[in-house]
Parts: C-alpha cells; structure tokens; sequence
C-alpha cells in the first residue's frame, strides 16, 4: 500500500530578531541596513548612483534640450527611472501620469508644452556610466586601495579591476 507524501508544514512562527536583521531575497540575501526609513532598498555599496554626477554636456542632444526645459536635477530623475526606453508625453497631463507623479504637475505641464504628443527616447547611459565607474576605481587606486577591495566594492573581479587599470594606464 502506497502512502501518501505529505509536505511538512511547520507553524509560523514570529520571530523578533534585533538588529542587524537579515531577510531572505531573490538571488541573496537583503540587510535591514540597507533599506531606507521607507522601506525602500538603498543602492549597494559600489552600486553608487553616478546619474548624480552626470553634468549637462554628459547628455545627448535630445536630453539636453530637455534639461533646458525642466532642469539638469528632473533630467536625472527621467534617465534614472526610464533609461533605454522611450516615454510618451501626453498633449494634457493628468495628476496620475507617470511623468506628473515622477516630476510634478508644473514640469509635467512643461514637457507637455514642448514636446506634448510625442515619444522621446531616454538613452541608457552605459556607456558614460562605465566610464564614470572605472574613473573611480582608478581615482581609487591611486589613493592606495587595494584591487581586492575594490573589486570586492563594486562587484567586479580582480582581473577586472586589473584590466580597468591597465587600460587607463595605472599599470
């Protein structure tokens, strides 16, 4: 007589851990550090945010007249969230557009004046990104980190980070 396979069901149990906490996550495990006081998860070390840095003459065309229209700070926000895609700015914005929410009725209004109607394509940005990113490591390794660590800071692996510096003349 066969039986059947049952699953082992255990109680939940609530657990009140004391920081740090720890929580299981998809591909790791996320820190209770590293989320900020929304609840929101806060870039990795390493993972620095460079579309902070980005300056107006780092755009393409397209972005640059659209920082003329909204600002450098609203541009960023644009790239950061909508990088590698195209957008559609409506003719007449509403309070739970995307764009509204992301920026704000009053540039949403401007966007829609301009370029109302209209899909704008927001680059990706790698490429600046990358290079941003190894002027840093380099910048870094000058000052006398260690590859290992640096590797370690911003996931790369150690033939990577010597790479990076072979290339840009550190070796």
């Amino acid at each position: 007589m066969r039986r059947k396979r049952t699953k082992n069901l255990l109680p939940a149990v609530s657990v009140t851990m004391s920081p740090p906490m720890t929580l299981p996550v998809h591909g790791g495990v996320l820190h209770q550090e590293s989320l900020s006081a929304e609840g929101v998860r806060k870039p990795e070390k390493g993972k620095i945010d460079r579309l902070g840095e980005l300056i107006k003459e780092d755009l393409t065309q397209s972005m640059r007249d659209l920082a003329d229209i909204i600002g450098l700070p609203d541009t960023r926000k644009i790239v950061r969230k909508y990088h590698g895609t195209r957008i559609f700015i409506p003719r007449t914005p509403r309070v739970q557009h995307h764009l509204a929410t992301l920026l704000g009725m009053a540039q949403a209004w401007l966007l829609s004046e301009h370029f109302g109607g209209e899909t704008i394509s927001v680059p990706r940005m790698a490429n600046l990104l990358r290079v941003q990113r190894n002027r840093d490591i380099v910048r870094r390794y000058d000052s006398g980190e260690a590859v290992r660590h640096l590797a370690h800071e911003y996931q790369l692996t150690d033939r990577q980070i010597y790479a990076i510096l072979t290339r840009w003349g550190c070796m």
